[in-house]
């Protein structure tokens, strides 16, 4: 699947999945070893209340101990939930770090708080409710959601909704944080041999997932070009011979 959105094969319908971004993102992180890919991107995640980010927990991570797409989870006294990505990462210490990844695309929450139920539903709220309780019960100290969206800039709504039927339902403040899609391309930048790296970038440019799409000019090569006042002449050229000039009424420039 990952080659054929890659070649432009899948309907526009099926590249605008979140399902199908997810899987071959996060499919072929997993084959990769964190330090290359994973645990620099998510340590970008942000606390937009706090501007705390996961850096502080992931800089003594160590390996990744278990990864889950698509599991369901249900811990006694909350509302089920289906996070797309779950992994376990252990620390230098020993200790565990768990984090539930929420991946949207073009998509929004699945759900918003509900009047009259006790227990939360806004989406990002019920994954907290979920995973807090599972990590108490498993003594798992560190926990959060990352909500992982395609944004330019943080949106501030979603998580600040989720936030405030979570702490008035559990008087609990949850660990949300947030982190683009754009993001990746960066952190895969310094990565020029890898294959699987250059199809996690080539699948971020085709997407157009990238906070600036540079100027690329493959048949240029290097260009040069040089102004010369006394004659009021501006050109430029490149390796292979051809010259531009630029003419404005009666004087070359």
């Amino acid at each position: 699947m990952l080659q054929a959105m890659l070649h432009g094969k899948l309907t526009r319908e099926e590249e605008g999945m979140e399902d199908l971004l997810t899987s071959n993102v996060f499919g072929l992180m997993k084959y990769l070893p964190p330090e290359a890919a994973l645990f620099p991107f998510l340590s970008l995640a942000k606390d937009p209340f706090s501007e705390n980010t996961l850096h502080d927990w992931l800089k003594d991570a160590v390996q990744v101990k278990e990864w889950y797409f698509w599991r369901w989870l249900h811990a006694p006294g909350c509302i089920p939930c289906e996070p797309d990505v779950e992994i376990l990462i252990l620390n230098r210490d020993n200790t565990t770090t768990r984090l539930l990844i929420e991946a949207k695309y073009h998509s929004g929450k699945s759900s918003s708080s509900l009047e009259g139920e006790s227990r939360p539903n806004d989406q990002l709220a019920r994954e907290f409710d979920n995973l807090r309780t599972l990590c108490e019960q498993e003594q798992i100290s560190r926990y959060g959601i990352i909500y992982l969206t395609a944004d330019f800039s943080c949106p501030i709504e979603d998580l600040h909704d989720s936030m405030q039927e979570y702490k008035k339902k559990r008087n609990f403040e949850p660990h949300f944080y947030w982190l683009s899609w754009r993001k990746l391309p960066d952190i895969l930048e310094s990565d020029e041999v890898h294959p699987i790296t250059q199809d996690l970038k080539h699948l971020c440019l085709n997407l157009d997932l990238i906070l600036f799409r540079r100027l690329r000019f493959a048949d240029l090569g290097n260009i040069t070009w040089s102004f010369i006042s006394t004659s009021c002449s501006w050109q430029w050229g490149n390796p292979k011979g051809s010259k531009i000039d630029w003419h404005f009424g009666s004087k070359k420039i």
